[in-house]
């Protein structure tokens, strides 16, 4: 199962003292995203960024744009465990939104497109984001996106019978556009792709209508992360988390 990975350019950890006989401390984790390209929509990416945040269910927290980066803080009475699990939710959340795809793969044959597997796509190209090491149609040509994670309207995770999983609802348009597809592709495999890599190859048995269901070997944080991002949507521009600090609240 994929892992998240971020590489963090200077991760900086300040912690004043904790107490052993005060387990619970008023904590602030400050948190700085700077750019990785030029040209930045601030606004836009900050209200990305407030929608991910919220999706934690913080009560307490601020994002503010600085100098060329953005700034989220938030602070509560915790345990420095609680505290550090809390920023790597947050470094989880904040890093680039993951790319879903539903995508056509009827070219391949079942056997060859196996979960884990690597695909190139319509929807990579897109975005400039494709690995050449990753499998083409016979023809040469990318698979083709039927439709991603931009498409959907409303993304939750739930538990159902000891699995965590993604249910989804697909906006309008492409609502309509994947019930076409699915009516016409009825016998056919349709792969579930996220960052270019095959989460699973589920037959299309009838017309899909709106609503879907993402099942995997997801755990907990990776399928609540997952959702918030697919809901927040798209970044106008890569940002990299620069430092991170926890400290005691004055």
């Amino acid at each position: 199962m994929r892992r998240w990975l971020i590489l963090l350019g200077c991760i900086l950890l300040l912690v004043q003292p904790v107490l052993a006989q005060e387990p619970l401390v008023a904590l602030r984790i400050r948190v700085e995203l700077v750019a990785s390209e030029p040209d930045v929509d601030w606004d836009a990416a900050q209200g990305v960024i407030e929608q991910r945040v919220n999706g934690l269910g913080l009560l307490n927290y601020t994002v503010e744009q600085g100098d060329n980066r953005l700034i989220i803080t938030t602070e509560a009475m915790m345990e420095f465990d609680e505290a550090l699990s809390l920023s790597q939710r947050l470094i989880d959340v904040l890093g680039p939104i993951t790319l879903l795809e539903f995508v056509d793969v009827q070219s391949s044959p079942i056997n060859r497109m196996l979960e884990g597997s690597c695909v190139q796509t319509t929807g990579q190209l897109e975005r400039g984001i494709v690995s050449d090491d990753c499998q083409l149609q016979p023809s040469g040509e990318p698979f083709l996106t039927v439709i991603s994670g931009d498409d959907l309207e409303t993304v939750e995770a739930n538990l159902v019978d000891g699995r965590w999983q993604i249910n989804f609802e697909i906006a309008d348009d492409a609502s309509e556009v994947f019930a076409a597809f699915t009516q016409s592709h009825i016998g056919s495999s349709l792969a579930i792709v996220l960052d270019g890599q095959v989460l699973s190859v589920p037959i299309i048995n009838a017309r899909i209508d709106g609503f879907g269901v993402i099942a995997g070997d997801f755990t907990e944080e990776e399928t609540k992360t997952l959702a918030i991002q697919l809901q927040s949507g798209s970044l106008p521009v890569g940002l990299e988390v620069q430092s991170v600090l926890i400290h005691r609240s004055q």
